[in-house]
């Protein structure tokens, strides 16, 4: 089964990857599509790229070869850009979110408030977070001493990572319970937040067109938010020696 599964994967990789290139591609390029949402769509693709870019081919060398390595510092590099990347992809679409809330909540200052270059402002100022912040659980792990060298997972996350430490990880634990929390829940609450505010403006709508274009506004991004954080994490295990 493994050619098979080899296969699939692959084809769903590269189905993915020139989707996504594809939006990027249309939204950069068409002067009607010059908008805040569609600006902050084409960051969201250019996301899900190098989110799965991380993590799928290295998957697929290591299905193909009978040693299943890889080096200590491609490790920590993957881990590095797995969290930045994964941590983004959260705070985009609670940018989305608040997009979403002034289109619907207050239409008539929309152009005022919202704006490629303020878009594109945050996003720079939000991936400048998200780096400092993998960095630094990058940087904590590479002073763990390791009693083994083989990971219980397809790819170098932070979890099965720490399960190798010789002793507790107190320091990196501490982290992940208090700063990791959160990076990773602020932007699931401020989405909550701005679509309680979404859901009070809908209630008082009595025109059924406005209700109509309201709920179309907001359906993919609910659709995205609950695959986002609705979905099981865990997965098939796999062993990956360093």
């Amino acid at each position: 089964m493994q050619p098979v599964i080899l296969g699939i994967v692959l084809t769903m990789y590269l189905v993915a990857v020139m989707g996504h290139a594809l939006l990027v591609i249309v939204a950069l390029s068409d002067p009607k599509l010059q908008t805040p949402m569609y600006f902050l769509l084409s960051q969201l693709s250019f996301i899900d790229i190098f989110l799965t870019t991380i993590t799928v081919p290295q998957m697929l060398v290591h299905s193909l070869s009978v040693n299943k390595t890889i080096s200590f510092n491609c490790c920590m590099i993957q881990l590095f850009f797995f969290m930045a990347v994964g941590s983004m992809e959260g705070h985009l679409l609670a940018a989305m979110a608040y997009d979403c809330y002034v289109a619907i909540c207050d239409p008539l200052r929309y152009s005022a408030t919202i704006s490629c270059r303020l878009c594109l402002r945050n996003t720079l100022i939000l991936w400048v977070v998200v780096s400092l912040n993998s960095l630094l659980y990058s940087v904590l792990v590479t002073r763990l001493t390791f009693c083994g060298n083989q990971i219980t997972h397809f790819f170098c996350d932070i979890t099965p990572l720490l399960k190798l430490s010789c002793t507790r990880p107190v320091v990196n634990e501490m982290l992940i319970f208090t700063e990791g929390v959160a990076v990773v829940v602020s932007p699931f609450f401020f989405i909550l937040g701005s679509y309680a505010r979404i859901g009070v403006a809908i209630a008082h709508m009595r025109s059924v067109a406005a209700l109509g274009k309201a709920l179309s506004t907001c359906s993919s991004h609910i659709l995205v938010v609950l695959l986002l954080y609705g979905s099981d994490p865990h997965v098939p295990p796999a062993i990956v020696q360093l």
